[in-house]
């Protein structure tokens, strides 16, 4: 019953109603007071340009001839501090795309501050908002702070609209000096963060290319080949955590993860020794042999691992 007069409702109203296309809508051109605006309500966001890049903004449109239509509009500007802002000509860069890569529209374009604007225009009979808009801001931190985008201070800062822009000492300086309530644990994650990203940047000599990645298919051998068994099975075995072994064998592709800018992870000494007792071997046979090819460390594996196998095999 209820659902009957509400589409009664709904259907009153709509036969009443022409609504105008979204070919209709003309968004009125961003002026320097709506910039200053945008910029002082805006959430500020810190991430590398690099992460910047392969962001995206989605466009939403809809259109019923009965309904209304709505229709929303992607705005871009930039600025070196938050100051004078520069708006971007996209429009006919993003002319009939709904999903707009930022990396494609501002693709050799400097700024150490840029925002996204997008505002909406509505004629729906059910829209009580028939003109509104968002605005955020993304501050293009240093790659010393390459992370931080995944922190979970990234949502307190964007509220308290607090930027890491600079160099890592000036950074430090700016958080030190801010009255930021949990600045002591926030400069504690910054420090994280550089000091993993200089050991991520340092460039690997061919011997540690060499070791890591023999490292990689020995253990890959060792629980596909040798032992005939899941992840899950040679976390069972060795006590060391099935993530923990997909990372040890994902060092097989170390040299191209590096190239691809992606996140290694490298095994500590603890996690080594671990995985070499589980299996019975040495830490020195898992760096420097070719298990596949050494017979006798892998008579030593099938050795250690017998009543492993044995009960596998039942």
């Amino acid at each position: 019953m209820i659902t009957r007069w509400v589409s009664s409702i709904i259907r009153n109203l709509t036969d009443n109603y022409i609504g105008d296309s979204m070919s209709d809508f003309v968004f009125d051109k961003i002026s320097d007071s709506d910039i200053e605006m945008y910029a002082e309500e805006a959430k500020v966001f810190n991430y590398t340009r690099e992460k910047i890049d392969r962001e995206g903004v989605t466009l939403v449109s809809f259109e019923d001839e009965r309904l209304g239509s709505s229709m929303e509009k992607l705005d871009l500007a930039v600025s070196f501090d938050k100051k004078v802002w520069t708006l971007l000509d996209i429009d006919d860069m993003i002319q009939g795309y709904n999903e707009i890569p930022l990396g494609y529209v501002t693709n050799g374009v400097e700024y150490n501050y840029l925002m996204v604007i997008v505002r909406l225009m509505s004629n729906m009979i059910l829209d009580k908002v028939h003109d509104n808009y968002h605005a955020y801001i993304y501050c293009r931190v240093d790659d010393s702070l390459k992370g931080i985008e995944d922190s979970s201070f990234q949502g307190r800062l964007a509220v308290d609209k607090f930027d890491l822009l600079g160099d890592y000492d000036t950074v430090i300086k700016k958080v030190v000096g801010s009255d930021l309530p949990y600045k002591e644990n926030l400069l504690r994650e910054i420090k994280r963060l550089n000091k993993e990203n200089i050991k991520m940047g340092r460039k690997l000599s061919e011997l540690e290319l060499m070791t890591l990645d023999n490292i990689g298919k020995n253990v890959r051998f060792v629980r596909r080949e040798l032992l005939g068994v899941t992840l899950e099975g040679l976390a069972k075995s060795t006590g060391v955590s099935r993530d923990v072994i997909c990372r040890l064998e994902a060092l097989s592709d170390v040299e191209d993860s590096l190239r691809a800018g992606d996140k290694v992870v490298y095994p500590s000494i603890s996690t080594v020794i671990k995985f070499c007792d589980g299996v019975g071997i040495k830490p020195s046979q898992l760096f420097e042999t070719q298990i596949e090819y050494d017979e006798g460390v892998i008579n030593i594996i099938k050795e250690h691992c017998k009543d492993f196998i044995k009960a596998k095999n039942k």
